[in-house]
């Protein structure tokens, strides 16, 4: 593999456009390692220190841009990784794993060995998403950045107003153009966070007083900036609860002082309010209503059970489940019938599909060998790639490279 970078690395920009390609016996080795999932990692080791920055991008992207944080002189590393499993996410999971930090300064996953010239030499590396397989070929590239080369800060005034709220600065100009046009509705935000949080915690202090709760912490919804939500309740255990316990010896309450339990009341009540306003009628009659339908319906199920216990009733209930276990045995036998003929057609498709999923995957390959061979000529411009490559990733990422241009860390 290869590596073409623009403009002069002895005095390079901040942000560096960068394109790749692949030998031929790398091709061969992704082909028999059945590799899916391609992508390449870009790691910027930055010199004097242990700091780094990490890309992970398609390989068939054949292109993408490096933003430097610090000036000096810098080195580049690459190598072809994989993850096997479902695309979107096994994609998803080696870059989680790959690009996840402990801190903003350091990547939880060591790839580089301790000399930092170069990646471990392995055929994998263990994240913790998983095996990530890789190649044992790589490449890397030395890049000096220049101090002048990186835009000037805006005032410390400005910055100090701007990053409000941010624990950390911002890396790039579109950074901070961000948080500046995002002030004024943080602000506006922020105030009606309060009101809805406080809101929200006074209803909440209200539902666990109606249920005859202890411990509310009811200091939470007069410090909101101070305090969680879920501080009002955090206090809470299963002894809280003033209708199961006792406050001191905790001991268990009788079951009826659930006579006492607001919530039952409140909920017959709004039954036959609801009731009420349906029929027209006044609570009165709704209770007496109620206790005649319940007395109706005892006489109906006694009625039932009298007549189901008679000769007659017996004897059709054993013919009425004889004759339904019979159609249900009937019927099993025809869907294990029908499952057997769909499990060897099954089969059948499953060999065709493989054998065609083998031809397009041994095409791809190919395809793919073809599109990232290595040859001279090779520009790393967005306007120099294949018209079906030039994606709206790319040339976003292209705009952002000459607007969005990284600030120098101290």
């Amino acid at each position: 593999m290869q590596l073409f970078p623009s403009g002069n690395l002895e005095s390079a920009d901040p942000v560096l456009a960068v394109r790749w390609c692949l030998e031929r016996s790398e091709a061969e080795q992704l082909r028999e390692r059945a590799a899916a999932n391609i992508h390449i990692l870009l790691v910027i080791a930055y010199e004097g220190t242990d700091l780094e920055d990490r890309q992970i991008v398609p390989l068939d992207q054949m292109m993408t841009f490096l933003n430097f944080r610090r000036p000096g002189n810098h080195t580049v590393f690459a190598k072809v990784v994989w993850c096997d499993g479902d695309k979107p996410t096994a994609t998803k999971l080696m870059k989680n794993g790959l690009l996840d930090k402990i801190d903003a300064r350091s990547y939880s996953q060591k790839v580089l060995n301790s000399s930092r010239t170069g990646f471990r030499n392995e055929e994998y590396i263990v994240s913790s998403a998983g095996t990530v397989h890789c190649l044992l070929s790589e490449t890397d590239i030395d890049v000096m950045v220049s101090r002048e080369h990186f835009p000037k800060e805006p005032p410390a005034w400005l910055s100090k107003f701007v990053n409000v709220g941010y624990d950390y600065p911002p890396i790039d100009q579109c950074s901070f153009r961000r948080r500046g046009l995002a002030l004024l509705p943080r602000l506006l935000g922020f105030g009606l966070w309060a009101v809805i949080t406080t809101l929200l915690r006074v209803i909440a202090v209200a539902f666990l007083l109606f249920r005859g709760m202890r411990n509310i912490n009811f200091g939470a919804v007069i410090h909101p900036w101070r305090e969680d939500v879920d501080d009002v309740w955090r206090r809470l255990n299963r002894y809280s609860s003033w209708f199961r316990y006792t406050k001191q010896e905790r001991r268990r309450q009788s079951g009826w002082i659930y006579l006492c339990y607001p919530p039952i009341y409140l909920f017959l009540f709004a039954w036959l309010t609801v009731e009420k306003i349906y029929y027209h009628v006044s609570y009165l009659t709704m209770l007496m209503s109620i206790g005649a339908a319940l007395l109706a319906v005892g006489a109906v199920i006694l009625r039932f059970l009298v007549h189901l216990f008679s000769r007659v009733w017996v004897g059709v209930l054993v013919f009425t489940c004889g004759f339904f276990l019979g159609r249900l045995l009937v019927k099993v036998y025809k869907i294990a019938a029908a499952k057997k003929r769909k499990r060897e057609s099954a089969w059948e498709f499953q060999e065709t599909q493989r054998r065609a999923r083998e031809r397009k995957e041994e095409a791809s390959y190919i395809g793919l060998y073809k599109l990232l061979a290595c040859r001279p000529g090779l520009i790393p411009s967005v306007s120099n790639l294949p018209v079906e490559h030039r994606t709206l990733r790319l040339k976003f990422l292209d705009l952002k490279s000459k607007l969005c241009r990284p600030y120098s860390a101290r």
